[in-house]
């Protein structure tokens, strides 16, 4: 009983040290985009209002995004990642208008500001070209508030997106290869020679 209690107290604990969300505070997102220590300027992010949160931390889809049947508590990051890839799909596929835009600014930042507390997915308008390469840039679903480090609620959220990056297919470069037959006769020259290409 005295393990069971000492248990208790510690949830309790964990629990109170974050506190309740207040759901009448306004938050904000900073949104980062850049490589390698280079900042990406004019990209356009837009940003989608998917859930309330309530003061225990529960989500409740809301909006636009209420009527579709997808899980929004209780999951692992890689199941956040795969909820948003999915509302991704359902936002392009049904054409959803986004609840604000923002282009990144030459520190390649973008800002959203005076958020309600909920649950927002962030998303690049398209592929991002620069320097020969194209990088795509993956959906986020980001919370207001996020818990910090030290555990407390942090309403003004940061957010570096994560992205793939592809050189661009419309750049292309001729590559011509030469075989010079040397010591050979033409009874033992084979007919063709296999080259291939690594990139």
């Amino acid at each position: 009983v005295l393990t069971a209690l000492m248990l208790a107290v510690l949830l309790c604990a964990a629990v109170f040290a974050a506190g309740s969300i207040d759901t009448a505070k306004s938050g904000s997102i900073s949104v980062y985009f850049g490589h390698e220590g280079e900042d990406f300027a004019g990209a356009e992010f837009e940003l989608f209002r998917v859930a309330d949160v309530s003061s225990g931390g529960v989500y409740t889809l809301t909006g636009d995004f209420a009527g579709y049947a997808v899980e929004v508590n209780g999951l692992t990051s890689s199941g956040w990642r795969a909820l948003a890839q999915t509302l991704e799909a359902y936002v392009e596929d049904d054409g959803l208008v986004p609840a604000a835009s923002a282009v990144t600014g030459s520190d390649g930042r973008a800002g959203f500001r005076g958020l309600k507390t909920g649950l927002y997915l962030v998303l690049c308008s398209g592929p991002y070209a620069h320097g020969g390469a194209e990088y795509t840039v993956e959906p986020a679903l980001v919370s207001v508030p996020n818990k910090g480090a030290d555990g407390e609620w942090v309403y003004n959220v940061p957010v570096t997106v994560k992205y793939e990056s592809d050189f661009d297919i419309t750049e292309y470069e001729k590559i011509s290869v030469r075989k010079v037959w040397r010591g050979d006769s033409a009874a033992s020259r084979p007919a063709s020679v296999q080259v291939t290409l690594l990139r």
